[in-house]
């Protein structure tokens, strides 16, 4: 992810899994279906489900999808979109708030005295 997409990813990871954790095989399915995860990632997630239950392998996706490039975030909101709405919707307004500080640090960049 970019740096300032993994910054919003890395602060909202306690929400994600808390959100995730109760859809597991809805969320790789979609994932998967979307070639965000592949098979080995699939593979990952359900021994961390099988072995340490579905806080675990939430953590796991979450940690798995922040590797997967930098132009990744916009992918998994359309992907989350629209059976996990409250999750894409939380994450886009967190970009959202980015662009927006973007555009005024633009226009009003700060002045050293």
């Amino acid at each position: 992810m970019k740096e300032d997409h993994l910054d919003i990813w890395n602060s909202e990871q306690e929400f994600l899994v808390t959100e995730f954790k109760n859809h597991l095989e809805g969320l790789i399915t979609k994932f998967f279906s979307q070639m965000i995860i592949d098979s080995d990632d699939k593979e990952k997630i359900k021994r961390e489900i099988r072995d340490n239950y579905n806080v675990a392998g939430a953590t796991c996706l979450v940690e798995i999808l922040a590797e997967r490039g930098e132009h990744v975030l916009p992918r998994i909101i359309k992907a989350l979109k629209p059976t996990y709405n409250k999750v894409a919707n939380r994450l886009e307004d967190r970009l959202a708030e980015l662009k927006s500080e973007r555009l005024y640090n633009e226009r009003c960049p700060v002045q050293e005295h």
